[in-house]
């Protein structure tokens, strides 16, 4: 992912206006999981995502959120129905209790140090 110095255009617009689509599940087998998120079954590009970010819990370790940026609510919407349409096949073999909830970005910034 770029750092906000590398963005441009609508990557840039999005990190203070856009939305995002929060997804948060527990996975059984970290590195197969990750396998297949860099599989990118879903084509994020083409998808309309933007950027993205991949965190664990830090007191639990099988517990992974992903934020998908968006330039629009609806892109994300449409990824969100995509997402439990995979989450039914193929991809339930190794997460459980997904959830995806679609966020609008209200406000964004850094601090200075």
């Amino acid at each position: 992912m770029k750092t906000d110095d590398q963005l441009t255009g609508a990557a840039k617009a999005a990190r203070t206006t856009g939305s995002i689509l929060r997804i948060e599940h527990h996975v059984s087998d970290y590195p197969s999981w990750k396998a297949a998120f860099d599989a990118d079954p879903l084509d994020r590009s083409r998808s309309g995502v933007i950027g993205y970010r991949v965190m664990r819990a830090a007191d639990d370790a099988s517990s992974v959120m992903i934020d998908l940026e968006f330039a629009s609510t609806g892109q994300a919407e449409v990824m969100r129905e995509r997402l439990q349409t995979l989450w039914q096949g193929p991809a339930s073999t190794f997460i459980r209790d997904p959830r995806a909830r679609v966020v609008d970005v209200i406000e964004g910034g850094a601090t200075e140090a």
